[in-house]
């Protein structure tokens, strides 16, 4: 994720931009910038000409999680990367409700009519990657097919007491951030969480970059409702699109089952694997993930 100073220089912006409350970004630049949908004001990039593609980030991130991705790919692609509601740089307050991902997925879709895109694909990681199935399953019409990368659906995880001890985890773990803070003062809550994610010193593990993009989205761990939705194989049988899941080779146990679960739901779609990438892939190896990408998509109908 690029440094303040990095983003700024490469958008024709100031750090003022990037760091403090969110401000909304706008037109001075060809690459970023914001529309309304569903009435709120979202931050997108878009890059490249050709069938659309929709990236959709994940926890304590926003659209900048996939410029690697997207400076791989080649102008035969239109892709969008937007910034999640109360995601960097969008607008927020500490009072604001909660937002879920089933909220969320009105917001995709909206945005993808706001937009004017024609079936995009929808590529989507961590809770990114929820709001995305749901989407696809509340309006099947309007999307081309899915990427999947490891979704945080603990319903789907065949063996109940795994189920059962992810599903308190996640609670807990979310819980136990909210605690530790207080939303006038995130950057703690959002520390915890990364640290009960991701072992003992990952936050001071994480590149400087990467941190500084997770201090801008610490609100969201006070704006988020960290609920997972249930899902089962009879809904998951209405998708009539091609759908792709992706994994890191090296992602924790927990995502590899709900992948296994999802898969057993999804017959006919494909599954790959990341070589060295854990549950972060399309952040760490984007080279990989677009190639990945590029290949799966090809073939999918117009």
């Amino acid at each position: 994720m690029p440094s303040c100073s990095r983003l700024g220089s490469r958008l024709g912006l100031g750090c003022a931009l990037a760091v403090g409350l969110p401000t909304l970004l706008t037109a001075q630049s060809t690459e970023v910038g914001a529309i309304l949908a569903n009435g709120y004001r979202f931050a997108y990039r878009e890059q490249g000409h050709g069938p659309a593609v929709v990236f959709v980030h994940g926890t304590l991130a926003d659209y900048r999680s996939w410029s690697g991705t997207i400076a791989v790919l080649t102008d035969s692609t239109h892709a969008i990367a937007y910034s999640r509601r109360y995601a960097w740089p969008n607008p927020w307050r500490p009072d604001d409700p909660p937002y879920g991902v089933a909220a969320e997925a009105s917001d995709l879709l909206a945005l993808i009519r706001a937009l004017r895109l024609e079936r995009p694909i929808l590529v989507g990681q961590d809770a990114g990657a929820t709001i995305s199935l749901l989407a696809a399953l509340r309006e099947p019409q309007a999307i081309r097919g899915l990427v999947l990368v490891e979704p945080p659906l603990d319903s789907l995880v065949q063996d109940p007491v795994l189920r059962q001890q992810w599903a308190r985890q996640h609670r807990e773990a979310w819980a136990a951030a909210r605690q530790s803070a207080s939303p006038e003062r995130p950057i703690p809550a959002a520390r915890a969480l990364v640290e009960r994610r991701d072992g003992d010193g990952a936050w001071d593990r994480a590149a400087p970059a990467d941190r500084q993009g997770m201090e801008e989205n610490a609100q969201t761990i006070y704006l988020t409702d960290p609920s997972e939705p249930v899902m089962s194989c009879t809904t998951l049988a209405r998708i009539p699109v091609p759908v792709a899941l992706v994994q890191g080779a090296v992602t924790p146990a927990r995502f590899q089952r709900i992948l296994d679960g999802l898969g057993g739901c999804l017959p006919g779609a494909s599954r790959d694997t990341i070589p060295e990438a854990g549950h972060a892939a399309p952040l760490t190896h984007p080279s990989a993930f677009a190639d990945h990408l590029a290949t799966r998509w090809r073939d999918l109908p117009r």
